[in-house]
């Protein structure tokens, strides 16, 4: 694989490893959403974050925790859906979040939510 590509993979191996095993979760998951939300803007790394096992299923945890609290981080909320949004434009990465939570996750979302917030989430998507 070529320099750049094994970059991309890199980078599509980061965001799963530190959801999965944050160091200071506070801070490592908000930056990883982020930079992810940032990469999946590109088809190439939709199939790569797919191919990392079990990387889509890390996202339905993120939704359904965040919704839930009093406060929730309303940039990590909004991120996360990004990358869940982005996503679904990979059919395989479509797929695999039907059976991981991801939607679930959304509807909690949606539930939590002001109406004002959830009225332009929808007219987004």
């Amino acid at each position: 694989m070529r320099p750049l590509g094994n970059l991309l993979v890199f980078h599509c191996d980061q965001p799963a490893l530190c959801c999965r095993r944050p160091f200071n979760p506070t801070h490592s998951v908000p930056a990883a959403i982020h930079c992810l939300s940032r990469l999946l803007r590109e088809r190439s790394v939709r199939v790569l974050f797919q191919r990392v096992s079990g990387s889509v299923q890390l996202l339905a945890p993120l939704l359904r925790s965040n919704a839930s609290v009093a406060a929730p981080n309303q940039q990590l909320l909004y991120e996360t859906g990004m990358c869940v949004w982005q996503l679904t434009f990979y059919e395989q990465a479509a797929e695999a979040m039907g059976s991981s939570g991801v939607v679930q996750g959304l509807v909690d979302m949606a539930r939590q939510a002001t109406k004002e917030k959830v009225g332009v989430c929808s007219a987004v998507t």
